[in-house]
Protein backbone atom coordinates (compact mmCIF):
# COMPACT_ATOMS: atom_id res chain seq x y z
CA UNK A 1 0.00 0.00 0.00
CA UNK A 2 0.58 3.54 -0.48
CA UNK A 3 1.31 6.10 2.39
CA UNK A 4 -0.08 9.34 1.80
CA UNK A 5 0.05 11.01 5.70
CA UNK A 6 2.52 11.26 8.27
CA UNK A 7 1.87 12.69 11.81
CA UNK A 8 4.57 13.17 14.93
CA UNK A 9 3.42 13.56 18.53
CA UNK A 10 6.71 14.62 20.48
CA UNK A 11 5.08 14.56 23.72
CA UNK A 12 4.02 10.72 23.59
CA UNK A 13 4.07 8.61 26.88
CA UNK A 14 3.25 9.45 30.86
CA UNK A 15 6.22 11.53 31.08
CA UNK A 16 5.89 13.05 27.64
CA UNK A 17 9.15 12.58 26.60
CA UNK A 18 8.85 10.37 23.72
CA UNK A 19 7.74 10.52 19.55
CA UNK A 20 5.50 8.63 18.23
CA UNK A 21 5.36 8.63 14.48
CA UNK A 22 2.02 7.95 12.75
CA UNK A 23 2.02 6.70 8.67
CA UNK A 24 -1.14 6.38 6.96
CA UNK A 25 -2.03 5.30 4.03
CA UNK A 26 -4.81 5.44 1.02
CA UNK A 27 -6.21 1.83 1.89
CA UNK A 28 -7.19 3.34 5.88
CA UNK A 29 -4.16 1.81 7.33
CA UNK A 30 -2.17 3.61 10.08
CA UNK A 31 1.36 2.46 10.91
CA UNK A 32 2.90 3.61 14.28
CA UNK A 33 6.32 3.89 14.87
CA UNK A 34 8.35 4.90 18.38
CA UNK A 35 11.24 7.20 17.08
CA UNK A 36 14.09 6.98 19.37
CA UNK A 37 15.96 9.88 19.25
CA UNK A 38 19.52 10.82 20.32
CA UNK A 39 20.74 14.22 20.62
CA UNK A 40 18.07 15.87 18.48
CA UNK A 41 18.14 13.25 15.79
CA UNK A 42 16.73 9.49 14.73
CA UNK A 43 18.61 6.92 16.62
CA UNK A 44 16.09 4.02 15.53
CA UNK A 45 12.68 3.14 15.72
CA UNK A 46 10.34 0.48 16.76
CA UNK A 47 7.20 -0.93 15.23
CA UNK A 48 4.47 -1.02 17.27
CA UNK A 49 1.33 -1.70 15.74
CA UNK A 50 -1.20 -1.76 12.39
CA UNK A 51 -4.45 -0.10 12.42
CA UNK A 52 -7.07 -0.37 9.98
CA UNK A 53 -9.37 2.41 11.02
CA UNK A 54 -11.38 2.37 7.39
CA UNK A 55 -13.89 -0.23 7.22
CA UNK A 56 -16.07 -0.11 4.61
CA UNK A 57 -18.91 -2.06 5.75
Amino acid sequence: YRLTRIAVDNAAGPHRNHTVVFLGSERGIVLKFLAKMRSGFLNDSLFLEELNVYNPE
